[in-house]
């Protein structure tokens, strides 16, 4: 009967930390998709906006896609990730900031995109600063103007 009521007590506690306490991480994916026309690759969304602590599930569509931080293009105090081919990777970010991520197998090809954690994008500058090849440059500028535009209008 104890046992019961202890157990009664435990599930009650924790329904109420669960409904009432701090906001749990998220979950949001990445996912390289390939256009049915043109058959290039891009990655959806091109730029994420998460919260530090969130979680992001990079899936790829085949075996010649892995997800990989691009050096320099992330904050100072963050870990780089380096995802194996043809596997999906989860991601934790803790630090604020903007990561640049691209597919090894296909960055010369402008399969790019932005990861930006937090309500500021501390390393903006700094990111954008890093070269890249024509195709990823490219779409580099399209990502980053969307990002300063997004900032713009908040």
């Amino acid at each position: 009967m104890v046992q019961k009521a202890v157990l009664a007590m435990l599930v009650a506690v924790l329904t109420a930390l669960w409904s009432t306490g701090p906001a749990l991480a998220e979950w949001a994916t990445v996912d390289v998709v390939i256009d049915p026309v043109t058959g290039q690759s891009h990655y959806e969304p091109a730029i994420l906006y998460i919260q530090p602590g969130d979680s992001v599930l990079f899936r790829n569509a085949g075996s010649s896609y892995a997800s990989r931080a691009i050096p320099g293009m992330q904050p100072a105090a963050a870990d780089p990730w380096w995802g194996q081919v043809g596997t999906d990777l989860v991601v934790t970010f803790t630090e604020p900031g903007i990561y640049g991520h691209k597919c090894g197998a296909n960055y010369r090809l402008g399969l790019v995109g932005l990861i930006v954690v937090g309500d500021q994008p501390v390393n903006l500058a700094s990111a954008r600063a890093i070269p890249h090849p024509p195709a990823a440059a490219a779409t580099f500028d399209t990502l980053f103007s969307e990002l300063e535009a997004h900032y713009l209008a908040k």
